[in-house]
């Protein structure tokens, strides 16, 4: 025997849902944004890693480990090829180096 369902149900459980994933979200930006600023305290960027984050790529230290998770550049060198001294986030890196192809 099968429980009927009242007219509207499935849009109610719909706005669940997409709160329950809103409300997720916002867990998520709270919580990377606490750990980025108990980072920054801990381990201060030295000045060569701050010219590297004023150029719009983050540090890997930096970088939220759920955003890494489903990067797909997680296998690759994240020093390219020792061009920095840390380990930098090879989303941001590509991401400005088309940007500055395009801009020229």
């Amino acid at each position: 025997m099968s429980q009927l369902k009242l007219p509207g149900w499935e849009a109610v459980e719909k706005q669940w849902e997409a709160e329950r994933v809103a409300a997720s979200e916002k867990y998520h930006r709270e919580w990377a944004a606490s750990i980025l600023r108990s980072m920054m305290e801990r381990y201060p960027p030295t000045a060569e890693e701050c010219d590297i984050m004023l150029s719009g790529i983050r540090l890997c230290r930096f970088v939220s480990h759920l955003e890494c998770e489903k990067c797909n550049l997680a296998c690759e060198d994240h020093t390219v090829g020792w061009l920095f001294q840390t380990k930098v986030c090879l989303k941001d890196y590509h991401a400005l180096r088309r940007r500055l192809r395009l801009g020229k």
